[in-house]
C-alpha cells in the first residue's frame, strides 16, 4: 500500500492524537493542510473504514470485540 502525504499525515495524527473521533481527526486535518472539511471527510472517512477493515487502525469497538466478558463474581 503506497501513502499520499495526506494519508501518511492521517496515520501520524491518529497515533498522535489519542482517542478522538474520527470526525474531530478529519477537521484538524482538513485545516492543517488548508483544504474545505467536505473534501477531506469525504477522503478521510473512506480511508478510516478501509484502515479499520485491514486492521490497520483499531477502533475501541473492533478491540473490544476480541475481549472475553469478565465472568460473573460468584
Amino acid at each position: 500500500m503506497s501513502l499520499s502525504a495526506a494519508t501518511a499525515r492521517l496515520l501520524e495524527m491518529i497515533r498522535d492524537g489519542g482517542p478522538l473521533p474520527g470526525a474531530e481527526v478529519l477537521q484538524a486535518l482538513a485545516a492543517e493542510l488548508s483544504l474545505s472539511a467536505a473534501t477531506v471527510a469525504s477522503f478521510g472517512s473512506a480511508q478510516l473504514t478501509d484502515f479499520v477493515t485491514r486492521g490497520i487502525v483499531v477502533t475501541c469497538e473492533s478491540a473490544l470485540s476480541h475481549v472475553d466478558p469478565p465472568s460473573p463474581q460468584a
